[in-house]
């Protein structure tokens, strides 16, 4: 029992300190709000106590006038007359039975958090299926020609990468052209302000951005009504940069107006390098395989070549170090 006294003092008594079940003399208000670990709290209680009115207890009894016996007493006495009761070593089997006990809750509760992950995790990995199925990327267990491309896909934007690699939105594109529209699925605008209408070199990108929108904006709503996350939309504020680079334009002039650092610039061409050379190991048609390492390998030059080579040097370093 956690109790305050009558001088004020916040104490607590264990079983083992009471000879018999307490019983109650009287009440006293508490103070508003609860709250028992402060001291004032506590000083108000130790006042209210000292000047409570206590009245002795009021007792039950039988038919001969007797006190009657009450559930305290009877639980003290059977407690009292247990065949355990004189074990020398009686309370710390109590503690260690206590202790038990509260292990065996904490590990009901542990199985029950298995179990609803568990099937949670089921239930999401049937949605999965479905809407892979229904996109045609699976025919029950077995993988389609789609699914053996988005088994290779390897993007957090793998199933709009598939879907635009395998319905021909990345065929018949020029290496410029197939760098600026792959650029839409790496290329994300960061900060608070609002992003730049996109600018496309030609009206090809600019219809074939609008399909992949269109992919994009069906595949999200599925996912939504799955239950599932949301793929990311595509986002034509590199275009126009990727196309420049991909097509021999310098530095310099790529960026002049541009609010974009070297830095973020260079980042982003590396992350579209990466994804290009992802296209061309899983692209069905081999033009658009050959196009797309084309691509990678006309973006990979200048200080995007240099910042490689540094980061090889500086790696080399650390593993002497």
């Amino acid at each position: 029992l956690h109790v305050v006294d009558e001088r004020s003092k916040p104490r607590t008594i264990g079983a083992d300190e009471l000879n018999e079940p307490p019983r109650a003399l009287g009440t006293v208000e508490l103070p508003v709000p609860y709250n028992p670990n402060n001291r004032a709290f506590q000083h108000q209680v130790g006042d209210a106590l000292r000047h409570a009115r206590l009245h002795p207890p009021r007792h039950a009894t039988d038919a001969e006038g007797a006190p009657a016996a009450t559930p305290a007493d009877l639980a003290f006495g059977a407690a009292q007359s247990h065949p355990v009761a004189d074990c020398p070593d009686r309370d710390a089997h109590v503690r260690s039975a206590a202790q038990a006990e509260r292990v065996g809750r904490e590990l009901d509760d542990l199985r029950r958090q298995v179990r609803g992950r568990t099937g949670s995790l089921a239930r999401r990995f049937d949605r999965v299926l479905r809407l892979l199925e229904a996109w045609g990327y699976l025919d029950g267990w077995a993988l389609t020609a789609s699914g053996q491309v988005l088994a290779r896909t390897y993007h957090e934007a793998d199933l709009l990468v598939a879907e635009a690699i395998t319905t021909g939105l990345l065929d018949d594109l020029d290496a410029p052209s197939l760098a600026a529209l792959v650029s839409c699925l790496s290329f994300e605008h960061r900060g608070p302000d609002r992003p730049p209408e996109p600018q496309f070199p030609s009206s090809t990108l600019r219809v074939r951005f609008t399909e992949l929108k269109r992919l994009a904006g069906e595949l999200s709503a599925d996912e939504e009504a799955a239950g599932l996350p949301t793929t990311r939309l595509p986002d034509a504020g590199f275009v126009h940069l990727a196309h420049a680079w991909a097509a021999g334009g310098g530095l310099a002039a790529v960026l002049e107006d541009e609010e974009l650092s070297g830095g973020d610039f260079v980042r982003n061409i590396k992350q579209l390098i990466d994804l290009l050379r992802g296209v061309a190991d899983v692209a069905p048609v081999p033009a658009t395989a050959a196009r797309a390492r084309q691509a990678a390998d006309a973006l990979h030059r200048g200080v995007v070549t240099a910042s490689s080579a540094l980061e090889v040097e500086d790696l080399g370093d650390d593993q002497e170090g």
